[in-house]
């Protein structure tokens, strides 16, 4: 009995250590992510190395490869861009596999906002009939609940950003109101008044 139970900790442990260390991986091609700013710098090929041995298993890890996808078509946006169009229809698939899948996870909702935001405002392919539904379920209090306050400046930034596109001016600028009120200061707070700046002359 005393062997068996050894052997149980044993195995608990190891899934234990398993468990954060892909934890530790999934953070690490995140944070690569959100480095990636030139090809050059690389940042979004290890960003798709650290994650892709998850995105079957984890949709954080596949909304996130994804993104790197459409990151890498911008590099090549100008030298070869039919390959760039199928760079961000392959990455925007991906995204969308994992927002489908969890549905009410928020965090999908705002990779799949902010990344369309971003790919429709700088390429010919335009993803505001899909992150219409984004914007629809981050909107919805219930659904943003736990989320911290510089996570709901940024969401509202963004959904602030589709208002425009949709010509909704009152709305827009209201969004971009609760993104300054939800965390003063921050990156999408200065964001939001600046657009507000833009507008209201």
């Amino acid at each position: 009995m005393k062997r068996f139970i050894v052997c149980a900790l044993i195995g608990i442990i190891s899934s234990s250590v398993f468990a954060q260390s892909t934890a530790q991986n999934i953070a690490k091609g995140i944070e690569f992510h959100n480095a990636a700013k030139t090809e050059s710098d690389g940042y979004a090929r290890k960003c798709k190395e650290s994650l892709f041995p998850y995105i079957d298993v984890n949709m954080t890890a596949r909304a996130y490869y994804g993104s790197a996808v459409t990151l890498e078509a911008g590099y090549c946006s100008k030298s070869n861009p039919l390959h760039a169009l199928d760079l961000l229809r392959e990455g925007s698939s991906y995204i969308d596999e994992a927002v489908a899948k969890e549905n009410t996870n928020a965090e999908l909702h705002i990779i799949r906002l902010v990344n369309g935001i971003l790919v429709s405002k700088s390429s010919p392919f335009k993803r505001y009939a899909v992150i219409k539904d984004d914007v629809a379920y981050l909107l919805e209090k219930k659904n943003t609940a736990e989320l911290d306050k510089n996570t709901m400046a940024l969401t509202y930034l963004y959904c602030g950003y589709y208002r425009i596109e949709e010509n909704s001016l009152e709305e827009a600028l209201d969004l971009f109101d609760k993104a300054i009120a939800a965390a003063p200061g921050s990156d999408s707070a200065k964001e939001a008044q600046i657009m507000e700046a833009r507008y209201e002359e």
